[in-house]
């Protein structure tokens, strides 16, 4: 099935950035995004956002870690017994 498929694939950053570059509307990035490094080279691309996909389906709390990681806040990942409860 569809959820169990592996990307072998990399991100193809410099077409995002081209298709940026040359559309007049907004480019929404995805691809691959399951931390701030990751975050950083789509944001570096000039996107006008960004899409999670699979990566915040195994991490819930993904969005809230990256928004405080890029606004140099401290998170504190849910414990193992709040993750349970999430997927449980």
């Amino acid at each position: 099935n569809g959820t169990d498929a592996k990307v072998t694939k990399p991100v193809r950053y410099d077409d995002i950035a081209f298709f940026v570059s040359v559309l007049d509307i907004p480019v929404i990035g995805n691809g691959d995004i399951t931390r701030q490094v990751s975050l950083d080279k789509m944001l570096a691309t000039v996107v006008a956002g960004v899409m999670i996909a699979r990566a915040g389906v195994r991490q819930p709390w993904l969005i809230a870690q990256l928004q405080a990681t890029h606004a140099n806040q401290v998170f504190i990942k849910p414990s193992p017994q709040v993750i349970a409860d999430i997927f449980f």
